[in-house]
């Protein structure tokens, strides 16, 4: 699936405590703006837009905004290509940008090495016009390390409700202004 979908947290927060040393983990975020879920996914051979885990129109905006940055793209993960990534997608938002605009909002690089097993990391890259702003992000949550999959998911989406919750407005009020909804 080409969307933010977490699934496999739990079960990937249980595997990979086991090797942490430290008796808390610390988790950062970036709030998370409303939109679409959308996706780029980049081979050696293409470059293709993905919105909502479908394939997106090429006559669509964000099919443009994709074409308009494609060596871009090739150039940023030309690395992981060279290390044997069979793909690389780069996760994130389309979302109002202001009244006339949209634009893409990045959030995690998926990977896909050779023998086709995925990780997903920040996205760190920079392509995008407002990529190395840091807009959003800074808010962090410290874990136990006894903590299950279970619990670290309940913590972190209450922190997400902390951060983003509006008593005064609904969340459909908040989602029409482009108000953040979670955290990343």
């Amino acid at each position: 699936m080409l969307t933010m979908n977490t699934t496999g947290f739990e079960a990937d927060f249980d595997i990979a405590q086991i090797s942490c040393r430290e008796q808390t983990i610390e988790y950062s975020s970036k709030l998370l703006l409303p939109g679409q879920d959308a996706a780029i996914v980049i081979t050696p051979q293409l470059t293709r837009a993905v919105l909502d885990n479908a394939p997106c129109p090429v006559d669509h905006a964000f099919s443009a905004c994709v074409a308009r940055r494609k060596k871009a793209l090739q150039k940023a993960t030309a690395k992981e290509f060279r290390q044997g990534a069979k793909q690389v997608s780069i996760l994130g938002r389309w979302h109002e940008n202001g009244p006339d605009h949209m634009d893409f909002e990045p959030y995690i690089t998926r990977k896909t090495g050779p023998l086709g097993t995925t990780s997903d990391v920040k996205y760190d890259y920079e392509i995008f016009p407002f990529d190395g702003l840091r807009s959003g992000e800074g808010f962090f949550i410290l874990l136990n390390k006894g903590d299950d999959g279970a619990a670290a998911r309940r913590f972190l989406t209450n922190f997400a409700d902390r951060l983003t919750h509006r008593r005064e407005l609904s969340k459909r009020v908040a989602i029409s202004l482009g108000l953040p909804t979670g955290v990343v």
